[in-house]
């Protein structure tokens, strides 16, 4: 098989630090501030959006405001939360701080143990728990003595700990395990499932979840409901989710829709992965893309020869299917196609602009769908946010433009960060 490029939003090339689903508009200034470092790339501070240096560099590690505070390293290297006035709000750090991306509540940790702070910074728990995870549904699981359950916003134990595993909570169910299998539980700690299962998966979208069975050395694959009835049954693997599955049995691979019918007719060879209308599959012994509408029909087909990009970018929840022909980029949104005479693309940042790169000078700049140069091949690379910003990379330094795409700030910057969170070395990376 030959080789598959997919390529990586900008977005996560530009920062270390992580960016959180709750900014689903990908600022690139949250609040009108934008973190910065200069010079050695030792310390941060903020930036307006005039490029005015708001906040002095101070910080050994900086990140994006939301309602007034951000999470900043100080000078030994301990986690605290500021204001717009750069000052430090908690009377001590901790050893990390992680802005939950779903309730931007804030998981601290210091020696081992857990503890919550509201969006305020105010304490809601102490350092009393092993380990917080991220909030799903208003919910999150903690461990305490080895046994894990379930805390609201609030702090309160909604579900005592009490066992071996347990999982987020997704459509009103959680997968939870004693004895090594797992089962379902609802938010009243109600057993809606026995255990059963060696592997589960989430329930999405339409009430299906994907679990395992281990029979002899050989797991087999099931697609239940949330009644426990078996929508698809002993199967090799089952892959994607709603609204269809890249089923392999003895006999081949085929798309399933949720309700547990054939998607298509067509028998794969292998599928490889299955996302939306997506499918990437083998078909008669060839490595074939494939982009469908909900009936169906193919949108496009097109066989992989090395040059077959796909992604999914954050133009609109769009899936992109990307191809390279004749040294012109095909771009497929939903099922309209563009044809774009540049080098590899970049970002959708709408239906008519497209971040792209240029073969000749091996630069990045942005082009529209009559292939006219609106931001000149000069840079090393170009991210648009969804405020209009664009942070561009010239000479190995971070520089901005506004929403016109005049430059606001000439690059000078070692690295910026407009996410919510550091990274786990406790600094955005250049």
């Amino acid at each position: 098989m030959k080789k598959i490029l997919i390529f990586v939003l900008l977005l996560l090339l530009l920062t270390g630090c992580e960016q959180n689903p709750v900014d689903e508009s990908h600022d690139i200034f949250k609040e009108d501030l934008l973190a910065v470092t200069t010079g050695s790339g030792t310390t941060w501070g903020y930036i307006d959006t005039k490029g005015n240096l708001v906040i002095p560099y101070q910080f050994y590690g900086a990140t994006a405001f939301y309602q007034g505070l951000a999470i900043v390293l100080d000078d030994q290297n301990r986690a605290n939360l500021i204001n717009k006035q750069g000052e430090f709000i908690l009377e001590q750090g901790y050893n990390s701080i992680y802005r939950d991306d779903q309730t931007m509540l804030f998981i601290v940790e210091d020696n081992g143990k857990y503890g919550l702070l509201g969006i305020d910074g105010k304490k809601i728990i102490d350092l009393i728990y092993d380990e917080i995870q991220p909030f799903s549904e208003e919910l999150a699981v903690v461990k305490q003595d080895d046994q894990y359950g379930y805390i609201n916003t609030e702090g309160q134990i909604v579900i005592e700990p009490s066992y071996e595993k347990a999982k987020p909570f997704s459509n009103g169910y959680a997968a939870v395990s004693n004895a090594n299998l797992f089962g379902y539980i609802n938010r009243k700690n109600e057993l809606m499932i026995d255990y059963q299962y060696r592997g589960v998966s989430d329930f999405n979208c339409d009430d299906k979840s994907i679990v395992t069975i281990l029979e002899g050395t050989i797991h087999q694959f099931y697609l239940i409901d949330k009644l426990n009835n078996k929508i698809i049954d002993n199967v090799v693997s089952i892959k994607g989710s709603c609204p269809i599955y890249g089923v392999t049995t003895t006999s081949g691979s085929y798309l399933y829709k949720s309700d547990g019918t054939l998607f298509v007719d067509t028998v794969f060879d292998d599928i490889n992965d299955v996302d939306g209308y997506y499918v990437h599959a083998i078909l008669n012994g060839v490595d074939t893309f494939l982009y469908y509408k909900s009936n169906g029909e193919v949108i496009t087909s097109k066989v992989n020869e090395g040059q077959l990009y796909r992604t999914t970018i954050d133009y609109e929840d769009h899936y992109i299917l990307q191809t390279s022909t004749n040294n012109m980029q095909h771009i497929y949104i939903d099922e309209k196609e563009i044809v774009l005479d540049s080098g590899n693309v970049f970002q959708v940042v709408s239906d008519d602009l497209f971040i792209t790169g240029n073969r000749e000078y091996n630069a990045s700049g942005m082009i529209n769908s009559k292939n006219e140069v609106v931001i000149d091949y000069v840079y090393q690379s170009l991210y648009q946010g969804s405020d209009g910003y664009v942070l561009m990379r010239r000479y190995d330094y971070y520089g901005l433009l506004n929403p016109k795409y005049d430059v606001l700030v000439q690059p000078m910057y070692v690295n910026v960060c407009f996410s919510y969170n550091l990274n786990e070395n406790g600094y955005p990376l250049a």
